[in-house]
């Protein structure tokens, strides 16, 4: 091939590089346009996107308050159900679609709610209360159309939650008092954890709107007793919507086989669940009470609460001066407390008391004659 036909064919090869170059640079500037170019649609499903969250996030608080008010003392368990709390918030939500279509009269904007996720299903709200994992949900879907801008069929999704789980509850009864220790769980939806429980914000009214919560439990009488915040003696958050909470509950006739603890809580949004259990491990514990005779002539260690089923010995001293009186020892005494039961005696000076019942234990002395 001569010299000449080879730059031709050389200038031709160049020459399509350069118009493919040109070609693939024309159709990129065009698509990218295309793509980047201001979409106003945009902008309007963004807005009507938050609007409508924010929207559910309001029904659901307003629908839980009002039916926080149906718990009362004589009905002391909230209903599980919200048959005409559901319509109310089913009409406050229809009314938010016809205020949003008027919105944008220039959009040609559709709207069509969809509930439960099946079109004609008329469930809005779901709430389950009074268990150890109790939760107030809202949920719906929303098919949006703008016909002005050719869009049809964008769908946005509504799920707001706020859930509670109490868990690892543990009663240790003493006397008059039970000492109760649980693990509480909070989260929003999708897992987001409530972070904003304190004893700052510990009782709360139902007109609040407020990050709130409160603790109540049945008393012998079935009647709720609400606790104050002097009752939580350790309160610690652990993150991930985990709180460690100690309570001192003083009642004669609490019954820790049987107590229903109650927990009302609220979120930032105003959104109230309401959890409780009866399920929880009880270990009861007894009182020692370790007394001398004469009365108070020798400090004698043990007195104190004891795990039911514990075994506590006590050692009295052989001898006691006192004021320059020798008391010699001479036996023990134990009895159920404040029972008028003849005590059981033990010679011996050192004794094992068995931790079934309060018990009184005494260490009997005899004054030391002198020759």
């Amino acid at each position: 091939m001569s010299s000449k036909a080879q730059f031709i064919v050389i200038a031709a090869f160049l020459i399509s590089i350069i118009v493919t170059s040109l070609a693939v640079s024309l159709y990129l500037t065009a698509t990218q346009y295309q793509e980047f170019r201001y979409k106003p649609w945009k902008e309007i499903i963004i807005n009507i996107d938050k609007d409508f969250k924010r929207t559910l996030t309001r029904i659901l608080a307003l629908s839980t308050r009002e039916c926080n008010k149906t718990f009362t003392e004589a009905n002391p368990f909230p209903p599980s159900e919200f048959p005409s709390f559901g319509t109310k918030a089913k009409e406050n939500i229809s009314y938010w679609c016809q205020v949003l279509v008027q919105s944008y009269p220039d959009a040609g904007l559709q709207l069509n709610l969809i509930f439960n996720g099946v079109e004609g299903n008329d469930r809005l709200i779901y709430c389950c209360w009074g268990s150890s994992k109790s939760f107030s949900v809202i949920y719906a879907k929303l098919a949006i159309n703008l016909i002005d801008y050719g869009l049809y069929g964008y769908v946005s999704e509504g799920y707001i939650a706020l859930n509670a789980l109490i868990n690892n509850i543990e009663i240790k009864k003493m006397g008059n008092k039970a000492k109760v220790n649980f693990t509480l769980h909070v989260e929003k939806e999708y897992g987001e954890p409530v972070a904003s429980l304190s004893i700052e914000n510990y009782n709360f009214t139902n007109q609040d709107t407020l990050t709130g919560w409160l603790i109540g439990y049945l008393n012998s009488n079935n009647q709720l007793q609400f606790l104050e915040a002097s009752n939580i003696t350790d309160f610690k958050y652990s993150a991930g919507g985990n709180y460690n909470i100690v309570l001192n509950i003083e009642d004669k006739n609490i019954n820790p086989e049987n107590l229903s603890l109650w927990l009302w809580i609220r979120d930032e949004r105003g959104i109230l669940v309401i959890a409780s259990t009866i399920s929880h491990l009880v270990t009861e514990y007894f009182y020692l009470t370790v007394e001398t005779d004469p009365s108070e002539i020798v400090d004698i260690p043990g007195e104190g609460y004891y795990e039911s089923g514990a075994s506590v010995t006590l050692e009295a001293p052989q001898s006691v001066k006192v004021d320059n009186e020798h008391y010699l020892f001479d036996h023990w005494e134990v009895k159920v407390t404040g029972s008028n039961g003849i005590p059981v005696t033990y010679k011996q000076r050192k004794i094992t008391v068995y931790m079934d019942d309060n018990y009184t234990a005494t260490a009997c002395y005899k004054l030391k004659k002198h020759s």
